[in-house]
């Protein structure tokens, strides 16, 4: 590896190549026109214009500026900048490039963790991670690493936790990444920065007897296939792919912002074929890119016998596709029975006669189970643009369904063990009434993961309202603040009370819906469990997950009441449990409240003296709530019974909320920011398993 220095210079001189290659898009009437003489692949791999290789037998410059390298022993391979590419594919717009693979290694002798970290930079280039294509990737099995673009200008966040109970690797399979040994979770749209890095609290010290590494990178998701080899057998990941893995980036021409731009001045034009169309970029950078127009193929970047050409029908195979029609239709039809056939078993297999029993002997009328037509209709066969949220429980998607809006819930697939259970929840489930708890009001079982169905809550979450709070967008005072934490804990303490206790899982911002009149109103908990469990799969998001819950995966009320302490303690300071130091908010606030410096970490919009008595109380209560061991902790009763005193005290009462309105508001706009390089650092450290930090970033299965 390289060391961070030359890193940094090898980042100079990409910067300036990027700049080479802005200034050639100038050239595209030129270089369009290439002749035969340009090198045109390396080391076995195609290199398409508006890509190419610069040298003197071609003299056109290319948009896109590729080196072919001596990699040693006269092997050639072709690089961007200092970055290995694979492939280019100009319809997709797409380049296959090499990513370093960051991993955290015990150290028998020094006994402690080896760590090496490293990121990309795509700034200022028309280059960008591929959000479809790419999955954050973490192998380990007690491992917590995240993903972040540029620090002070950069808005995202997020990561994967992957552990595996005790240490051990039962339930751990080959090919799938569920959480147990592998982690993977998607990125956003426009992401043109990377970083890593690792929690240092979650290290393989207690057992590199077992599983001595853990390992990272931003890769191509269809070339993963998860091995439990790579928790076994150190350095097994890295070998398997060269310390490498395939990443792919979207790019687009950067002469224009769009299409309508780029027309304007025809000589810097890319789209030079007469049978190619303009499409703007959709990576998140401004630009576009070229394709060829419907029935033809070929390179729309060039003129001529290169560019887009018809596709011609051969007779032959128009007569076999005139034989063939009838044998289509009669594959289709017995593909649509094999369907129906399906539809029926999942719905035998999710339990659904048994629902069908149980609610007709409960004289049930309020729970409607819905047909597979009636749900792919609604949501336009679970079209992107309907989904309203993700979480590790499922995908919600809004729909309209005879005139009512509805949320409908996509869950995760349901374990074989428990598809039965599953059906008693779900009566138990549809009995939950409660003004501060989301209702639900049916189900559909016909596919192969149940589908729940709620009433539409049409404002925003908490999670929002306390991020244009971060912006200084609204002004949220303590009344606010303490009401809705009042009103969550009731619904918790609803489910908790009911004579098959429901225990919720997954509190956290996101999942406290705000109606009309910032009503709080608890979800997410459809997919939840009934009663205490042993859990087969983790689930939860991290910077939530009560600590003693990721040991023995056993979910009890008191995990429920965790995670809710960190909700209070973030109302409280107005900060994200999850920062890019190197302390978790619960660990900030818990040692303020044993110096008492509370003060210097609270919400400065609610720090008055008047205030001061309610405000102690409710940390008083927050510290309660996290305290370890778990059993040790206040009832969701408990708690609700004291926020709603404290909610209604009167120094609280006499400061009005102004008025808040998130309807409509976008919340997340990803900026985008302007060199492609690795960077490495190494660090070490000794760390003790039990202090583990968890951190709030969504925890992807």
């Amino acid at each position: 590896m390289v060391a961070l220095c030359a890193s940094f210079c090898e980042s100079i001189l990409l910067s300036m190549l990027l700049l080479r290659s802005a200034l050639a898009a100038e050239h595209l009437s030129a270089a369009a026109t290439a002749t035969a003489q340009c090198q045109t692949s390396c080391g076995g791999v195609e290199i398409p214009y508006p890509f190419g290789i610069l040298s003197d037998s071609c003299p056109t410059e290319p948009v896109f500026e590729v080196f072919c390298n001596d990699t040693g022993n006269g092997v050639y391979k072709p690089f961007i900048g200092n970055i290995d590419l694979l492939s280019v594919d100009v319809q997709l717009a797409q380049a296959r490039v090499m990513n370093r693979i960051s991993s955290s290694c015990y150290n028998t002798s020094s006994q402690r963790m080896n760590f090496e970290r490293w990121r990309m930079n795509l700034t200022g280039s028309p280059y960008r991670f591929s959000d479809s294509a790419n999955k954050f990737t973490v192998i380990g099995c007690r491992t917590l690493a995240y993903i972040a673009d540029q620090d002070y200008v950069g808005k995202y966040m997020s990561g994967c936790v992957s552990v595996c109970r005790r240490g051990e690797l039962t339930g751990v399979t080959d090919g799938i990444c569920s959480g147990k040994g592998c982690c993977q979770t998607a990125i956003p749209k426009g992401l043109d920065f990377y970083k890593m890095w690792f929690e240092e609290s979650m290290n393989t010290s207690g057992i590199y007897n077992k599983t001595p590494c853990s390992y990272v990178v931003l890769m191509e998701a269809s070339n993963f296939t998860f091995s439990t080899t790579y928790l076994t057998s150190p350095l097994k990941f890295n070998d398997t792919y060269g310390g490498k893995a395939p990443v792919v980036l979207d790019w687009s021409i950067p002469t224009a912002e769009n299409c309508v731009e780029a027309k304007i001045n025809f000589t810097s034009y890319a789209c030079k074929s007469d049978n190619s169309v303009c499409l703007n970029s959709t990576n998140g950078s401004p630009g576009y890119i070229c394709n060829c127009s419907e029935g033809y193929q070929g390179n729309p970047y060039l003129h001529g016998p290169n560019g887009c050409q018809g596709v011609v029908a051969s007779v032959l195979a128009g007569f076999f596709g005139f034989l063939g029609w009838e044998v289509i239709r009669h594959k289709q039809r017995n593909k649509k029975q094999a369907l129906l056939r399906q539809t029926d078993e999942f719905f035998q297999q999710h339990g659904g006669l048994l629902l069908l029993e149980m609610m007709k002997a409960d004289g049930n009328v309020g729970f409607t189970l819905y047909k597979k037509g009636e749900i792919e209709n609604a949501t336009n066969n679970f079209n992107k643009t309907h989904i309203i949220g993700e979480g590790g429980q499922g995908t919600v998607y809004r729909a309209v369904i005879e005139g009512v809006a509805i949320a409908i819930k996509k869950c995760k697939e349901i374990d074989e063990s428990r598809k039965m259970e599953f059906v008693q929840e779900l009566v138990i489930l549809c009995r939950v009434n409660h003004p501060n708890i989301v209702k639900l009001l049916g189900c559909c079982l016909h596919f192969e993961a149940p589908m729940l169905v709620y009433e539409f809550v049409k404002n925003k979450t908490l999670q929002e309202l306390l991020d244009l709070k971060r912006s200084r967008r609204f002004h949220v005072t303590l009344g606010t603040r303490l009401r809705i934490a009042a009103e969550s804990a009731m619904a918790l303490s609803h489910l908790h009370s009911l004579p098959h206790p429901i225990l919720h899982g997954d509190v956290k911002p996101a999942n406290i819906l705000l109606a009309e009149g910032m009503v709080a109103k608890v979800s997410d908990f459809g997919c939840s469990t009934i009663d205490e469990k042993t859990q087969a799969v983790l689930k939860g998001t991290p910077g939530y997950i009560d600590p003693e819950y990721l040991l023995e995966y056993q979910l009890t009320a008191k995990n429920d009441v965790y995670s809710f302490g960190v909700i209070l303690v973030e109302l409280l300071t107005g900060k994200r449990p999850l920062s890019k130091e190197s302390k978790t908010l619960t660990s900030l606030f818990q040692e303020a409240m044993a110096d008492g410096t509370l003060i210097d970490i609270l919400d400065s919009d609610i720090v008055e003296e008047a205030c001061m008595r309610v405000i102690h109380r409710a940390a008083a209560l927050a510290s309660q709530c996290l305290v370890v061991p778990g059993m040790t902790r206040p009832s969701m009763a408990g708690v609700a019974a004291e926020l709603q005193q404290l909610a209604l005290a009167d120094e609280v009462q006499r400061c009005p909320q102004p008025q808040l309105v998130l309807e409509d508001l976008n919340i997340m706009e990803m900026g985008s920011t302007v060199s492609m390089w690795y960077d490495e650092s190494k660090t070490r450290g000794a760390y003790s398993l039990e202090n583990k930090a968890v951190l709030s970033i969504e925890f992807a299965r």
